[in-house]
């Protein structure tokens, strides 16, 4: 459980105790470190710096009320100090109260401008709620503020074709690539940014030009392979899929996607294989277990494929919940492929249900990658 973001270290002017703390907790000894903080803030009660970093253990550790009774003490000791506004925002990050960190990403500009991340944040915020032009104001100016910011001009990009002006977004696309004409990560986030509005023959280019610049990264290969999917041509998806897990083999959602592709370019023998070893242990067994049902059911194994589904509902609380009908289809004398098809049908209305937000998450997933490039340390 690593803490990211540590500032202010070095000076020498600082309490022994608190460098001392740090040591701690980079070393990820939270108990010894909270021990020393807490000395430092009874023998200081404003040495601000002593509850951010008492602040950051109880965020990393998933406490949040405490986490933020602790920013609020540091934003009293040190009103000058965005650091404990831009945690507060991740607070509400964490519970889901987008418009909550919006204004505290604001509080922590209007202390220093400089925190350009703080207006990335914001514009993927914005987006995420739907409030384009303000996502588009905001953007342009971390753009403002600095011109070569690959992640701002991306996600400028962005907020501009997702109002439908393409033409002004590929312009945006192309000072880019002008700025940084060999970088792979810029020729991923192209490809991200054609995906997001339907452009997927551009993607694939965008993305096996990614590929050709840096071929270790199983993220460039991951897309790629989605793209193929997004296309219709499973086959190459399969490709693609196998190079990521290669590069990746212990990720278990890249050995799904492989299973998946696998399974929809009929090879399902293959699938079967990878989709049982990942059954045994795996978190997200649901997932498997629901591809292993559709083998069965595709093969006729109609008895196999009821207990592949009870399986898969077993590993799916969620799930589960809103398949109504499992109940009582296991109290009805139904023969094994009668049985098999509703739950087929039971459950691919429940899964309906539950992706019913999938192309909101998608396009955060895609504001994540941009937060997380290689360019996204410039932003401060």
């Amino acid at each position: 459980m690593k803490i990211s973001g540590q500032r202010g270290r070095g000076n020498r002017s600082e309490n022994p105790m608190l460098m001392k703390a740090r040591e701690y907790i980079k070393a990820e000894d939270f108990d010894q470190a909270k021990t020393l903080l807490a000395k430092v803030i009874a023998s200081d009660p404003g040495k601000g710096a002593a509850y951010i970093s008492l602040g950051r253990i109880y965020f990393a550790e998933g406490d949040y009320d405490n986490a933020s009774t602790l920013l609020d003490d540091a934003i009293s000791c040190q009103e000058k100090n965005a650091e404990p506004w831009i945690l507060k925002a991740r607070i509400s990050l964490k519970k889901e109260n987008l418009d909550k960190a919006i204004e505290q990403y604001k509080e922590a500009l209007a202390i220093n401008p400089r925190r350009n991340s703080c207006r990335l944040h914001m514009g993927t915020l914005y987006m995420q709620l739907g409030q384009f032009e303000k996502a588009e104001q905001i953007l342009g100016d971390a753009i403002r503020y600095n011109p070569q910011s690959v992640p701002a001009g991306m996600m400028l990009a962005r907020s501009i074709g997702r109002q439908g002006r393409t033409d002004d977004a590929m312009a945006i696309i192309n000072k880019m690539h002008i700025r940084h004409p060999v970088s792979a990560s810029v020729n991923n986030l192209t490809g991200l940014f054609y995906m997001s509005i339907d452009k997927v023959d551009e993607a694939i280019i965008a993305f096996n030009r990614a590929i050709e610049l840096d071929s270790e990264k199983a993220g460039h290969f991951v897309n790629l392979g989605n793209a193929y999917v997004k296309k219709g041509q499973p086959t190459q998806a399969v490709v693609a899929f196998n190079r990521a897990v290669k590069l990746d083999p212990k990720n278990t959602q890249l050995n799904l996607n492989l299973s998946r592709a696998l399974l929809d370019s009929g090879d399902l023998d293959a699938a079967r294989i990878l989709l049982q070893k990942l059954s045994e242990g795996s978190n997200r067994l649901g997932q498997a277990h629901m591809m292993l049902a559709e083998i069965n059911m595709l093969k006729n194994e109609y008895e196999e494929a009821v207990e592949e589904y009870r399986a898969a509902l077993l590993h799916t609380p969620n799930l589960a919940e809103i398949v109504s009908d499992s109940k009582e289809l296991e109290s009805q004398a139904l023969d094994h492929k009668v049985k098999a098809h509703a739950y087929a049908a039971a459950i691919t209305k429940a899964s309906k249900q539950l992706t019913a937000g999938e192309s909101e998450e998608s396009e955060a997933l895609i504001d994540a990658a941009l937060l997380q490039s290689e360019f996204a340390t410039d932003e401060d």
